[in-house]
């Protein structure tokens, strides 16, 4: 059992206070009117905490709130009956100076909108339950209908004759009722005789009846119904871990997410978890989101699924006090639920809920290795033959080298071409016949990353239709510290959730591409290490500098599923081509006034590439930084081609070697173009 956070014995006398009311003065008194008067909090405890405490009130509330169930009933109602005299009047001259307040602003709202708004004449509808004995039943038995038939079409359309009847003669025998059984509309009869439905609308719809609305009863029948279709398969639980009692597992920062993995690999033909049985914990999470979980965990039918709660070591004081009360009273006679609680060791000394479920820590040692790991998201992750059997239709992941529906394109620079990749893959998808495919990004950048600011730009930009779509979630460097979870959940758990409960779900029709740009310099204290720990488990192609793909290429490789060469449709552009063209000719110092662009296409990408690095003067450049040379050095040699003063034909013998000369001045200009003019943070570091 989880124990209660008691830290005073209410048996004995020294609970009183020796501070008394006479005694308060501004602050004091304020405090101690609020507390008792807002919060509830018998009197003599708020005077204890004010001892203790002082003029500080949050302190008193926190004070109070740890230390209530330490008093009885029996001293709450004591210290009710010794209130001061003094004290009352002065409550009460407070609680009628703010209805009076309150009731003063409702009547300035009520007038105004008075003034605005047409009141809505409303109805109210109080059904008694219908049964044997109802009118519209007994009419409907009188035209010669059975009692089983005229009661449930009464029941159907709420006890209105004439629509009762008019289905009964519309609807031959055999399809009276088709799917329905007795015993759920004797069901939804038991409910309403308890409690009369009420049920409120617009009579100015005269379109509008009974009919349109559900009762509580019918709408727990239609969810348990759709419930009772779902195949739930049965989870191995590790024999390193105790069924019936929370699980506390403590690990390093980087391996939290790794650990949660572990535990529903287990058996790795089960699918990826979901977001209903793991809760990553912010210090946003309220405590209604963690006893959900627990309700989910104790009343899982026939305990299949494993349940698992993240980072609870960021959960505030008081969501740790009141869901640890709640999991202690919920798991009561309970022997066979499964609850994993995963946190870290940082601050392990100051955690309040890893003090309270110490005594519940489990020595838990993944056996698994990061190829294991990688192995096993690829496999889940490339899971096309499946994803085809639910959506008919294109897949986006077609488009990958791997058919995966999780991409992650990465570099150690900027300006390597991740969002080059990207492009070229939502172009390939466009070639596709017979689709309406789609490109969306999503920009990260901070300063601080919530689930709530990406679900708004994923409800607002991507297409609910379910058609194949790119969703690039382009990661800012300076955020990486913040994603580890939020990719976790959108990637893994195939879905996000919001501060106001709204769910964002992956497709099979969509392909998550993440753009991120990893540290030059790694630590093992580099605050994004966590992060990095769990893009490394992911499906990657990475992106190198342009030094890296002429050494590689050099070598005999080409562009393969994991290293992202030089593009073969740029080098085949006339923009690359052109200038190329015109380096070549131009280091081997021949007569350019004789040479001019066609359009062919010539030479190999090394040899491109060499001579772009070494021509463009920049030390190892990017990628961008190449791309911004080749573009100003094009312009300027398409308007040198085509200029009549290059042109020896037009100018004359006279003009020889200008076009050389030109040449040579543009690719000078090119250089200083594409150098940066300020040091970047490699040059400083």
């Amino acid at each position: 059992r989880v124990e209660p956070n008691v830290t005073i014995d209410a048996t004995k006398s020294n609970t009183t206070s020796m501070l008394t009311f006479e005694q308060l003065t501004g602050k004091l008194k304020d405090a101690y009117i609020n507390l008792t008067s807002t919060f509830g909090f018998p009197q003599s405890l708020v005077l204890r905490a004010l001892e203790q405490c002082g003029e500080d009130r949050f302190a008193a509330e926190d004070w109070c709130n740890e230390h209530l169930m330490a008093f009885t009933e029996a001293e709450a109602q004591m210290d009710n009956e010794a209130t001061s005299p003094e004290l009352q009047d002065e409550l009460m001259d407070q609680t009628e100076h703010e209805s009076e307040s309150q009731s003063r602003a409702n009547d300035e709202i009520e007038v105004q909108e008075m003034d605005d708004v047409q009141p809505k004449e409303v109805t109210v509808i109080m059904m008694r339950p219908i049964d044997a004995s109802h009118e519209s039943v007994i009419e409907l038995m009188e035209s010669g209908y059975s009692e089983e038939d005229s009661l449930r079409a009464a029941r159907r359309f709420g006890g209105n004759t004439q629509e009762a009847l008019n289905f009964l003669m519309s609807t031959s025998d055999g399809e009276l009722f088709r799917g329905e059984t007795m015993e759920t509309t004797e069901c939804c009869q038991v409910e309403t005789t308890r409690t009369s439905d009420v049920i409120i609308y617009n009579a100015s719809d005269e379109n509008r009846t009974t009919t349109e609305f559900l009762t509580l009863s019918e709408l727990g029948s239609i969810l348990r119904e759709l419930s009772s279709g779902a195949q739930v398969q049965l989870r191995p639980f590790s024999k390193q871990l105790k069924a019936g009692s929370p699980n506390l597992l403590i690990t390093n920062p980087e391996n939290v997410l790794k650990t949660v993995l572990s535990l529903y690999m287990e058996d790795k033909a089960l699918p990826l978890p979901s977001l209903e049985e793991v809760l990553i914990c912010t210090q946003q999470t309220t405590e209604e989101e963690v006893t959900l979980l627990w309700r989910r965990a104790i009343g899982d039918p026939d305990f299949k699924r494993i349940f698992c709660l993240v980072h609870a070591e960021k959960l505030s004081y008081q969501v740790c006090d009141r869901s640890l009360w709640t999991l202690d009273e919920i798991t009561q006679g309970k022997s066979d639920y499964r609850l994993v609680i995963v946190c870290t060791n940082e601050g392990e000394e100051r955690s309040h809920f890893i003090s309270k479920l110490h005594a519940y820590h489990q020595q838990y040692t993944p056996i698994h290795t990061i190829s294991d790991f990688c192995t096993y998201l690829k496999s889940k992750f490339t899971t096309i033959s499946s994803a085809q059997k639910q959506f008919k239709g294109l897949l986006a992941c077609s488009v990958d080298h791997e058919s995966s529906c999780v991409r992650v394109v990465k570099s150690k620079r900027s300006g390597m071409g991740k969002s080059l990749y990207i492009r070229k893959l939502a172009k390939k998808l466009e070639q596709f016949k017979n689709s309406t495919p789609s490109h969306v990004t999503i920009p990260i950048h901070g300063p601080i990353v919530t689930p709530d600011t990406v679900l708004k730009f994923l409800r607002e930009y991507v297409d609910q239709s379910f058609t194949s779509t790119i969703v690039h979630f382009d990661i800012s460097p300076k955020v990486l510290r913040q994603v580890d979870t939020l990719l976790f959940s959108l990637l893994v758990l195939r879905g996000l959730c919001d501060s106001h409960g709204s769910v964002w779900r992956c497709h099979p029709s969509q392909l998550c591409a993440v753009e991120i740009t990893v540290p030059l310099h790694q630590t093992n204290d580099c605050p994004e290490r966590c992060a990095l720990s769990f893009v490394e488990l992911l499906p990657t192609v990475e992106c190198v500098t342009p030094y890296e793909a002429q050494l590689l290429m050099k070598s005999g490789q080409k562009s393969g599923p994991e290293k992202h060469l030089m593009d073969d449709e740029e080098f085949r552009s006339s923009i690359f081509q052109r200038v190329y063209q015109y380096l070549r000719h131009h280091i081997a110092k021949y007569d350019l006034d004789a040479f001019s662009f066609s359009g062919s296409v010539e030479g190999n990408v090394s040899d491109c590439l060499f001579l772009l690095l070494t021509a463009c003067g920049v030390q190892n450049p990017s990628w961008l930084e190449i791309r911004n040379f080749v573009m100003f050095l094009n312009i300027q040699l398409h308007s040198c081609q085509n200029s009549v003063f290059c042109d020896v034909n037009i100018a004359g013998e006279g003009m020889r070697g200008l076009k050389g000369f030109v040449v040579k001045f543009m690719i000078r200009m090119s250089k200083d173009f594409a150098t940066p003019s300020l040091q970047g943070e490699e040059d400083i570091a």
